[in-house]
């Protein structure tokens, strides 16, 4: 196999990047929500 099939395209990259980033900033809002209102 050549080193060029594992090479991912920057586009497919970047984008899964920024749904993983935001996905987390969600999850992260919620959860300090959740202590803030427990307090």
């Amino acid at each position: 196999t050549s080193p060029s099939e594992f090479i991912i395209p920057y586009g497919k990259y970047s984008e899964s990047m920024r749904n993983t980033y935001s996905i987390g900033m969600r999850f992260r809002m919620r959860f300090e929500g959740e202590e803030a209102s427990e307090q």
